[in-house]
């Protein structure tokens, strides 16, 4: 890809702040729509909401060196700094890396999302004919670049977290506030400190921002759109798990796949109106879509950045990737809540990906930088 067709790509893709804001928003809050892995971190209790609310500045330590070196190189995504500082070879290598971590997510995302889909709604469809019908949509919208993806969570990403703000209140009735206690009462420090460091260790939207800097219209506000979307996420979400253990309890929460939706099934308002699951479950999709299509996206610039080759031509041959990845996984073992062996593996890329590369990276650049000055 020569640079002259980069910078077109990048200023035909153009985001401002508040599309970033809402994107990155987005990508977070679905996770914890989907299935509320925080329920399984410890202390896994009652006072899981009280490690949300202690990893976020966990996480905003966490994403510093990243940070640092989106600020630092801000005409240029992830990939490109790394090639810049660590040179052209070992530049690709690490870029190669990177690829497959967002193919990872991107394979990991989808699954869980046909999972949940099969499920909860589609029983009988087979895998490859769920994974298609979204797989179809998010290749359509990443064809038509990051700034139409931008536009289009400006119009939806808003009408999903008022509806899910609505569902919250709608529910009030069902809300037992006793499972909250007794607040500290079963809980170490340690094991509070302990998930909020596990929690922010896989908060992997560091690494996002930086592919999506150079397409901001004024880099000026990466810090400030990444600490905000970190904060306004954490604490959505934070409000979905109370929502969700006074509802349920922490035991059975805990136990069960998707529980945000099994509380949105319990909704009644008036006796003569139901179903508020299906409203919510129509958002959820969308959710889910724009982010899968996010990522497909970044997938394909990522490897486009490595392979010199325009990133819309790496969309389709990545989307085909995917279904028959998430018909190997999905068909061999659940993957809901990213349990055992993904688990594990999803914990060491993430620390690779935000802390230890980066590091590494910000060393060879302050050793460069000393040595130009020597010189």
């Amino acid at each position: 890809m020569s640079n002259v067709n980069e910078r077109i790509i990048k200023e035909r893709n153009k985001i401002y702040y508040n599309q970033t804001l809402l994107l990155l928003i987005n990508f977070r809050v679905m996770l914890g729509l989907n299935n509320l892995p925080i329920l399984r971190v410890p202390p896994a209790n009652q006072d899981v909401w009280i490690v949300l609310l202690l990893s976020i500045p966990y996480i905003l330590i966490f994403s510093l060196p990243l940070l640092f070196l989106s600020n630092k190189f801000n005409n240029f995504n992830l990939i490109e700094i790394i090639e810049k500082i660590m040179g052209r070879i070992l530049g690709k290598i690490v870029g190669i890396y990177y690829f497959l971590v967002f193919l990872y997510y991107l394979v990991i995302f989808s699954s869980t999302f046909v999972e949940i889909l099969d499920n909860a709604l589609f029983r009988e469809t087979p895998t490859w004919a769920t994974a298609s019908l979204f797989l179809i949509t998010s290749i359509h919208i990443a064809h038509k670049g990051l700034r139409n993806l931008a536009r289009l969570g400006e119009v939806l990403i808003p009408l999903i977290l008022v509806s899910l703000f609505v569902f919250v209140i709608l529910g009030y009735d069902n809300y037992q506030f006793a499972n909250l206690f007794p607040i500290l009462g079963n809980s170490t420090f340690k094991d509070i400190n302990r998930g909020a460091i596990d929690i922010s260790l896989r908060f992997v939207d560091a690494i996002i921002a930086t592919m999506l800097t150079p397409y901001l219209v004024n880099k000026k506000d990466l810090n400030k759109v990444y600490i905000r979307s970190t904060i306004y996420s954490l604490l959505t979400i934070t409000l979905i798990t109370i929502t969700t253990l006074t509802t349920l309890g922490p035991e059975f929460a805990k136990r069960i796949n998707f529980p945000f939706l099994t509380y949105t099934r319990l909704i009644n308002f008036q006796p003569a109106i139901q179903g508020f699951e299906s409203v919510y479950i129509v958002f959820w999709i969308i959710g889910n879509i724009i982010r899968i299509a996010g990522y497909l996206y970044i997938s394909s610039v990522s490897l486009g950045q490595i392979t010199g080759i325009r990133n819309d031509r790496f969309i389709l041959p990545l989307a085909i990737l995917t279904l028959i990845a998430v018909q190997l996984i999905k068909d061999t073992r659940p993957v809901l809540g990213l349990r055992g062996p993904f688990n594990q593996i999803t914990l060491i890329i993430s620390f690779m990906s935000i802390l230890v590369i980066p590091i590494i990276v910000i060393i060879v650049y302050l050793f460069r930088r000393k040595f130009k000055e020597r010189g």
